[in-house]
């Protein structure tokens, strides 16, 4: 157990990636679980990251959808930086990809949809992805199960990482290293030069 800012206790460390660490967690004197994505400490010494990352703050906590996880504050601390956000504890849909194969054409098309709405809304507040993948597409498993029939489905596919992506983009781009993303998702066009769009 460690702290967070003055506000947050982070419990349990529950995943880690290239841009930092995801941590399980609350609020102190609350008992709601949450989730911390902790960035990488050599990203935190880029000013320009930092400057990103409360330039962003407004559009990431205005970002609304059932779709989309939503970020509920960000801390920025000497050198950490951190995005509190809503725990989603069902994992993610390359977990379900890889433990039963294929979906169904009736879940790909529900879960397509659930997708395209939740990337509408990030859309809509003037944010790109960069990085829409399996691995980046949470389940909100409350009383479900993805494999459920198409008429029984009542978890949610939920869109993570709308925003880190964007945000470290700013130091990948001044070291010119390239786009930001998982290539084998990739669209065609963010290799391009010009600026990613909706």
């Amino acid at each position: 157990m460690q702290r967070l800012g003055s506000t947050y206790i982070l419990d349990e460390r529950i995943g880690s990636g290239a841009q930092g660490e995801v941590w399980k967690g609350h609020a102190d004197g609350s008992e709601e679980t949450l989730a911390f994505k902790i960035l990488r400490s050599d990203l935190t010494r880029e000013r320009p990251v930092i400057d990103a990352f409360l330039k962003e703050r407004d559009t990431l906590e205005r970002v609304d959808s059932p779709y989309v996880v939503r970020v509920r504050d960000m801390v920025a601390e000497g050198e950490t930086l951190g995005l509190v956000m809503d725990y989603v504890g069902g994992g993610d849909l390359a977990d379900v990809i890889r433990e039963q194969g294929a979906l169904a054409p009736e879940l790909v098309v529900s879960y397509g949809a659930a997708i395209a709405a939740g990337l509408s809304a990030i859309h809509a507040a003037g944010l790109v992805h960069r990085d829409v993948k399996p691995a980046n597409v949470l389940i909100d498993s409350v009383g479900a199960s993805p494999q459920a029939p198409a008429p029984q489905v009542a978890w949610t596919p939920r869109l993570a990482d709308f925003g880190v992506a964007r945000i470290c983009s700013t130091v990948a781009s001044s070291r010119a290293t390239g786009a930001i993303g998982t290539p084998l998702y990739m669209a065609p066009e963010i290799l391009d030069v010009h600026a990613p769009t909706p």
